[in-house]
């Protein structure tokens, strides 16, 4: 059986590096590598 893993992608660099960076008006996003921030991120499914 095939175990899917949802992660998600910076849409500047395509790091995995991206983490939550909350806000006042609702969820944001950092990329650490790039340095990228805003609300939209790449999600995709992997095989674990």
């Amino acid at each position: 059986m095939t175990v899917l893993k949802t992660v998600k992608r910076c849409p500047k660099c395509g790091s995995l590096s991206v983490m939550p960076d909350w806000a006042v008006t609702g969820t944001f996003y950092r990329c650490n590598d790039c340095g990228w921030r805003g609300a939209f991120v790449l999600e995709e499914d992997t095989e674990n």
